[in-house]
C-alpha cells in the first residue's frame, strides 16, 4: 500500500507508477445519503442495497473530473473508465476523445 492514498487508488498507482501518467484523484463525497460513511469503492459496500445511492454519489464526480482534465496540461490524451462512470463516453466526447474500446478513450 502506498501511504496517503485511498485503497482503491493503491493498486492502480502501483502499476503504473513507472509510466508517465498523471492519476488525478478526486474526493468522494462526503455523507451521501445510504452510502455508509468511509465507502470510496464497491467492493466497501456493505450490501447491494446501497448501490444506487453509491452511483449516485460518484456521478457527482462527472464535472469535477471534466474541469480537472480539461486544464491539464500537456492535454489529455487518455481516459480509462470502468463500469461505475457510465458518464465517461459522455466526458470523452467532452474532451474530444475518441472511443477505442470499451471504456478507454484516447
Amino acid at each position: 500500500m502506498i501511504p496517503g492514498l485511498p485503497a482503491c487508488l493503491t493498486l492502480y498507482s502501483v502499476r503504473v507508477h513507472a509510466l508517465l501518467w498523471t492519476i488525478v484523484e478526486l474526493p468522494f463525497p462526503d455523507h451521501v445519503p445510504g452510502v455508509p460513511p468511509g465507502v470510496e469503492c464497491f467492493e466497501a459496500l456493505d450490501s447491494l442495497s446501497s448501490l444506487p445511492a453509491f452511483v449516485d454519489a460518484v456521478s457527482v464526480l462527472q464535472p469535477r473530473l471534466e474541469a480537472c482534465l480539461a486544464a491539464m496540461r500537456p492535454r489529455v490524451c487518455l481516459l480509462v473508465a470502468d463500469v461505475f462512470l457510465y458518464w465517461a463516453h459522455s466526458s470523452a466526447a467532452a474532451l474530444r476523445l475518441k472511443p477505442n474500446g470499451h471504456s478507454t478513450f484516447h
